[in-house]
């Protein structure tokens, strides 16, 4: 195989290796959103409310807790949006790389 064909093969292993690395970031995403958002559920519900600081639990304002936890969901939300964006642009360049290099091996 030619030297071109090698470092696009290589290129390629990189991209999909980022592209696993933005899904995992994303998964994780996801998930921490998804305990904000019961978080946000559960504290509806709750008279005493706590907070977990470093190793210690604390009793904390509700509307405080409240105005943290929106926070944090906006900022998970917007970190997932990108990760999206990233992961899409991520696939349209491996899959247009894929195909050159298919195109170059069947020569």
């Amino acid at each position: 195989m030619s030297s071109s064909k090698d470092d696009k093969l290589q290129e390629l292993a990189g991209f999909e290796a980022t592209l696993n690395k933005v899904i995992s970031q994303k998964f994780s995403c996801q998930n921490e959103l998804l305990e904000v958002e019961s978080a946000l559920e559960e504290l509806k519900s709750s008279d005493d409310n706590y907070k977990i600081v470093g190793n210690i639990l604390i009793k904390t304002d509700k509307k405080r807790l409240e105005s943290d936890l929106v926070d944090t969901k906006k900022i998970l939300s917007q970190r997932f949006s990108h990760l999206e964006k990233e992961q899409s642009k991520l696939e349209v360049k491996a899959e247009r790389l894929q195909s050159n290099l298919m195109k170059e091996l069947g020569d």
